[in-house]
């Protein structure tokens, strides 16, 4: 009986994990290699939005994520400064990224000290536009920026979210390459609220075949 405990315990932390992928190989899975960054990042940023967490490519709902997230840490330095962004490389074919958070100036994992370089937009993907990628990514800046050719971003507008560029702003600010990043994947509630069940079922469907398979081995 305790090897069965054991087996359904292992069991329901693989239902837990599924969908995460090894280092490195979610970032390129994902195609945020090469559409966001060139290399995978060296660490996983930890975000969460209240009981919801990213997790390397899972599907949050648009009413998760209308704020911006509850907790959110990565390995830092306790003289080092950080910019944290958040970007979503599918919102236009043309446009490519739309920025949806920036902050910089980060100290230790506080990003309520930092100043706000584009304030928070949640995940807002068109009807029938299938799953968006958004990329949050951490970069150790040289030193304080002022940012002074950067103009801030207030939550009506639009315009210059459009056409964003994680590389290009890393290169103007010299922040070299990230040094922490995750992502989440969402649609638009419309399409979230359709595809919602199907997904349970196919999970539960996938749970369910590897209960009655561990339970053949135990008793076989």
């Amino acid at each position: 009986m305790n090897a069965m405990i054991v087996q359904f315990t292992t069991l329901v932390i693989i239902c837990q994990l599924a969908g995460r992928s090894a280092g490195g190989e979610w970032e390129r899975q994902s195609n945020i290699i090469p559409d966001v960054i060139d290399e995978p990042c060296p660490n996983v940023v930890e975000v969460s939005y209240g009981a919801n967490k990213v997790m390397q490519g899972n599907e949050l709902m648009p009413s998760d994520v209308t704020q911006q997230p509850t907790e959110i840490k990565w390995p830092a330095d306790a003289n080092g400064l950080y910019t944290v962004i958040m970007t979503d490389p599918d919102a236009n074919p043309q446009v490519r990224q739309f920025l949806h958070w920036m902050i910089g100036n980060v100290p230790i994992n506080a990003v309520e000290n930092g100043d706000v370089l584009a304030s928070y937009k949640g995940s807002m993907p068109p009807k029938n536009t299938g799953l968006h990628r958004y990329a949050i990514l951490v970069y150790k800046q040289p030193g304080h920026l002022a940012f002074s050719s950067w103009d801030r971003v207030n939550a009506l507008d639009q315009n210059k979210r459009f056409k964003f560029n994680a590389d290009n702003f890393s290169r103007t600010f010299s922040l070299g390459k990230p040094i922490a990043c995750n992502m989440f994947r969402a649609q638009s509630a419309e399409n979230a609220r359709s595809s919602a069940d199907v997904n349970r079922l196919r999970a539960v469907a996938l749970c369910a075949a590897a209960a009655i398979f561990t339970l053949v081995r135990y008793y076989n």
